[in-house]
């Protein structure tokens, strides 16, 4: 009677492993391979440019002292992609959807103006927030380490965080304003990706991405004017690392 109870535990832990999906043991299997689904944390920092700026509406005709400006930035990311080697053995191909922020982008400039407001400040903080949708290109060489090309397109929005002092003696005032753009958004990188295990590796490489439009708007309470002053191209070139997970 014994014998047969011993028995009917055995059965029942059997099935109940198979309804799981594990092994007899009750351990998960970790020799399973990946389906092609992964994940990427992503980490940047680089030069980033802002180009052809130009003022619009409020005084007439200000001249701007500079055209151009570069800074340092840093951010960060997460990815959810495909990879599709895994449904077609030897296309090693993948998608992904992307979303990262960069901070920092300073545009300051101290005096902006040379005619009408030759005593205008200001400090400029832009930072971009993108949604892209990236396809990447590995050539395999059969060894840990991989060569990769990729492109993307996909959303960007540039936040500016703007505060400026007219510096005038007898009423100076600061004024904090921010100002959205939304553009599309447009990269091409390449890269080295280096295997960990069949489910994680790590890649670094180079960026480039131009994230369209810039603005800054200002408004003046003193004389009830506002004017904004626009920048035609944004873009950064960048250094990028990432730790994935294939799930």
């Amino acid at each position: 009677m014994a014998l047969m109870q011993n028995k009917i535990r055995f059965l029942a832990i059997i099935g109940l492993a198979a309804v799981l999906g594990l092994p007899s043991d009750g351990r998960a299997d970790a020799d399973d391979p990946p389906f092609g689904l992964y994940l990427s944390l992503d980490a940047a920092g680089g030069l980033a440019r802002v180009d052809n700026a130009e003022v619009v509406g409020g005084r007439p005709s200000p001249n701007l002292t500079e055209d151009s400006e570069f800074d340092m930035a840093a951010g960060g990311g997460l990815a959810l992609g495909f990879d599709w080697r895994y449904l077609f053995p030897g296309v090693t191909l993948r998608n992904e959807v992307e979303f990262f922020h960069l901070v920092r982008i300073d545009v300051d400039s101290r005096p902006v103006f040379t005619d009408a407001l030759p005593a205008l400040g200001v400090e400029n903080n832009m930072s971009t927030t993108t949604i892209m949708f990236n396809t990447e290109y590995e050539f395999d060489l059969g060894t840990w380490y991989w060569p990769f090309v990729g492109f993307g397109v996909g959303y960007a929005r540039n936040h500016s965080e703007a505060e400026w002092n007219n510096l005038d003696p007898a009423n100076s005032e600061f004024v904090e304003q921010d100002t959205d753009v939304d553009n599309v958004a447009f990269s091409a990188q390449f890269g080295l990706g280096f295997k960990i295990t069949d489910r994680w590796w790590t890649d670094a490489g180079y960026r480039y991405i131009y994230v369209g439009e810039a603005a800054m708007e200002l408004t003046e309470s003193t004389i009830t004017d506002t004017f904004r002053i626009e920048w035609d191209d944004l873009d950064r070139h960048e250094l990028r690392f990432g730790f994935n997970y294939r799930f």
